[in-house]
């Protein structure tokens, strides 16, 4: 093996690390913004007409259609 390519080789080396870097900061970077972004409703509300039964609802289902 020639000095050149244990040299590029070196920093192809170094390229990789700092590329692998780069990728796990960004990843932890990802993951601190959606904890701190999590969508969170203003409210809670109770489902409206929660009390019908399906026969109030006149669906005959799979049958009469």
């Amino acid at each position: 093996m020639s000095k050149y390519t244990r040299k590029e080789r070196g920093g192809q080396i170094i390229f990789i690390i700092f590329l692998l870097i780069a990728i796990a900061a960004g990843l932890i970077w990802n993951a601190i913004e959606l904890d701190r972004n999590a969508i969170k409703p203003d409210a809670v509300y109770p489902i409206t007409n929660a009390h019908i039964s399906w026969e109030q609802t006149y669906h005959g289902g799979g049958w009469n259609e």
